[in-house]
């Protein structure tokens, strides 16, 4: 599990490649920011699946609004 933001910023350009940031930079790949792992943090096995053109990754990508959360 990554959590991460959203930013009024993202512009989604990209159609091969989608990325989650510790950062707050933002190109056409970024998909959310200030993420609480890096890729050294992702399991070295998943890494190496990855590498294969065979392997098919399926994400799940929960949005919540936090502002609904926060009682005023």
């Amino acid at each position: 599990v990554v959590i991460a933001r959203g930013d009024p910023k993202l512009i989604l350009e990209d159609e091969r490649r989608i990325i989650v940031r510790r950062s707050t930079y933002i190109d056409g790949a970024t998909i959310a920011v200030e993420a609480n792992k890096a890729a050294r943090d992702i399991d070295r096995k998943l890494v190496e699946l990855l590498k294969s053109s065979e392997t098919e990754l399926i994400v799940e990508l929960i949005a919540v609004d936090l502002s609904e959360l926060v009682m005023v």
